[in-house]
């Protein structure tokens, strides 16, 4: 039997409106977690996320946590890593809500850090590094405020329990 030439032609899949209408949607929100909304504004103001605090992102140069202790601890916290590590602290400004602590390292880029005030016991935290950001010491702050945090409140709990 002769198979006719249009039999081995495969039809094209058309691709669905409503894919194309994901993509788009899941592309604008990219586009704008990179401008002045980040991951963890965008979590706290859904309602979401904050609940799991210690837990982290890094995304397009920049570490995003929440930590469940008040922004003042956080920046102690974040004061004191940053004074072992020995990274000199360039500017600081405390607001009511948030703050930013810049550092300099040794090749004059900057370490740019802010919080957050998310509720009186939840804090946002966002660290880059550098104008690319770098994720190795983006972690290695960020694992610092933990264990200073943590050992905060555990000071806090034998304290307490005497």
């Amino acid at each position: 039997m002769a198979r006719h030439a249009t039999s081995l032609v495969r039809p094209v899949r058309v691709v669905s409106r409503r894919l194309l209408l994901h993509a788009a949607v899941y592309a604008g929100l990219g586009a704008s977690l990179g401008g002045c909304l980040t991951p963890i504004d965008l979590a706290a103001n859904a309602g979401l996320g904050v609940a799991q605090t210690g837990t982290s992102i890094y995304a397009q140069g920049t570490l995003q946590a929440a930590f469940n202790a008040p922004m003042e601890r956080v920046l102690e916290a974040i004061r004191s890593v940053m004074d072992e590590l020995q990274y000199p602290k360039s500017f600081e400004e405390i607001r009511d809500a948030a703050a930013t602590v810049n550092f300099t390292q040794t090749d004059g880029s900057v370490i740019s850090i802010r919080t957050r005030r998310s509720s009186p016991t939840v804090t946002g935290l966002s660290i880059r590094v550098g104008f690319w950001g770098d994720p190795a010491i983006s972690r290695l702050i960020q694992e610092g405020v933990s264990e200073r945090l943590a050992k905060a409140v555990s000071g806090i709990e034998t304290g307490a329990s005497k």
